[in-house]
């Protein structure tokens, strides 16, 4: 199961009804914070909604506005939530599919993310894995056993969005067909067209150097490079990893 940061819906009523926002007098500090926003962002108005599994509350609001309540479908908070479903959903078929692959079969992976990624994106894949594939293709290395452990939209807007991932992938050659776990972080960029959401652009979020805790005996386990990033150009699908 992918595991959106903010939890799934059961685990989000849990927590509101752990700290009781729908069923106690709103308190000062609350109304506080949404004059301070109003105030902030120099607007007339502010307000804090909660989303449950079928309603929006707007449980606290400057003055001028009542609190209310109405159905999850007619919500505009609703809608937002729905496109960010559509960016993790598209960032989990991203991480999903460019870490399957065969560098003896180009064609089927260059198919399966065509539809992906935007345009001008794919061409850019087309042409490193052109040159990459073929320098790797007397090693037979494949990657598979993809696994995303988490994926968390950092910003979206109307046309473009940003999603960190955490994915996890096995990596075999045939000098070695013991399987390598690789673990990768990636920052996504994604832009929307007619109504699709696809990938412009990804970045490995650089690690720390791993650590040794005095306290764990061991140390900190870092996040891999991308197998299409080298070293001198990091970030940039330029060279697949020998693992």
């Amino acid at each position: 199961m992918i595991e959106v940061v903010g939890g799934t819906t059961d685990q989000q009523e849990q927590e509101l009804a752990r700290y009781a926002v729908l069923t106690e007098p709103v308190g000062r500090d609350l109304q506080a914070l949404v004059d301070l926003a109003a105030q902030a962002c120099d607007v007339p108005s502010a307000a804090i909604n909660i989303i449950t599994r079928d309603q929006q509350h707007q449980i606290v609001a400057t003055a001028g506005i009542a609190p209310s309540v109405c159905s999850r479908s007619d919500s505009m908070c609703a809608a937002v939530m729905a496109e960010r479903d559509a960016v993790v959903a598209r960032v989990n078929d991203f991480a999903t599919t460019y870490n399957t692959y065969d560098v003896a079969d180009l064609a089927s992976y260059q198919k399966r993310m065509k539809p992906l990624l935007t345009p001008a994106y794919d061409k850019e894949f087309v042409r490193v894995t052109n040159a990459v594939f073929g320098a790797l293709e007397s090693k037979d290395q494949k990657s598979g056993d993809a696994n995303v452990l988490a994926v968390a939209v950092d910003s979206i807007d109307k046309d473009s969005a940003i999603a960190i991932v955490a994915v996890d992938a096995s990596i075999t050659t045939s000098s070695d067909e013991t399987a390598v776990q690789r673990r990768f972080r990636w920052k996504v960029t994604l832009s929307k067209s007619d109504g699709d959401w696809r990938v412009s652009q990804f970045d490995t979020v650089v690690p720390l150097d791993a650590s040794t805790d005095p306290g764990s005996g061991g140390a900190s386990p870092s996040p891999s490079a991308s197998p299409l990033t080298t070293p001198a150009a990091r970030n940039r699908p330029t060279s697949m990893s020998s693992g």
